[in-house]
């Protein structure tokens, strides 16, 4: 489907039976690394990603619109092209972009889980910034996908990743070129600045109302998660009562790939305990 501003959103059909259930990802990452979560959710739900604007197949937007804001209207806007109302799974930004389109059309969601959705302020400036001048630095050209998986199996956090998931990043996350070479699907200056977006003034203002919504959420995040990545969670259950704070343990950020049959398994659960 195409977003209001022309932008081309794609959805990739992740398999299972049942209720349709939404799922996005976080930034830098592709839907199709959540295949294997999709998997241990296929019994009850029939799960559909999201790639989010820029990212995996769905377009660069001509207008470099990366705030945060936008990506939470693309989510909005998906959810409002569908039949009926649908469960939301949101990783990170894909968290973030989902709570953001919750505050406006609630009515369009039954029910909300997210890992570890960032909500971050100005003083989070400084720490994004570090990280937004890392990531553009990033490598983004390689020769094949073997290189690709080559090189990611032993870097960072990648090197943590269920080998499933990072298949699908080598297959979803790159482009290849007329060269034959495979590119980042998302740049790294784009990357940089939907980090950089992360705390732009007014992004969460409209946050306050949530706990005057009628709005399930459940928000999990990693044992092993720190700093603000993690403070999502805090921020959100302090903001609001009723929001449900489950820890999963031993992942971090990346628990959905890090450990998806456990992650599924818990977003199942969750679902299952929700309003029909």
């Amino acid at each position: 489907m195409h977003a209001s501003d022309g932008t081309e959103l794609v959805l990739h059909d992740l398999g299972g039976l049942g209720d349709d259930l939404l799922v996005t990802h976080g930034a830098g990452l592709c839907a199709t690394m959540l295949a294997p979560m999709a998997r241990a959710l296929a019994g009850d739900y029939h799960t559909v990603g999201l790639d989010l604007r820029g990212h995996g197949a769905s377009s660069r937007p001509s207008s470099r619109d990366y705030t945060w804001a936008r990506i939470g209207k693309d989510v909005r806007e998906v959810l409002l092209s569908a039949p009926r109302s649908m469960r939301v799974f949101g990783h990170s930004l894909g968290g973030s972009a989902a709570l953001l389109a919750a505050l406006e059309r609630p009515d369009a969601i039954r029910s909300l889980c997210l890992f570890e959705p960032i909500i971050l302020g100005a003083e989070d400036e400084a720490e994004i910034e570090e990280i937004a001048q890392q990531i553009e630095r990033r490598r983004a050209v390689f020769e094949s996908r073997a290189e690709i998986a080559e090189h990611f199996s032993r870097r960072g956090v990648f090197a943590t990743l269920d080998q499933r998931a990072l298949a699908g990043y080598v297959v979803g996350g790159f482009h290849r070129q007329a060269d034959g070479t495979f590119a980042l699907a998302l740049t790294p200056e784009d990357e940089a600045a939907v980090f950089r977006e992360s705390t732009a003034l007014g992004v969460w203002d409209g946050l306050d109302i949530l706990p005057e919504l009628d709005l399930e959420i459940t928000v999990l995040y990693g044992s092993t998660s720190t700093g603000s990545r993690a403070a999502g969670a805090e921020r959100l259950e302090k903001l609001d009562r009723r929001v449900r704070v489950v820890e999963v343990e031993g992942v971090g950020h990346f628990g959905p790939f890090e450990a998806p049959e456990l992650v599924g398994q818990m977003v199942s659960a969750t679902f299952r305990g929700s309003p029909a």
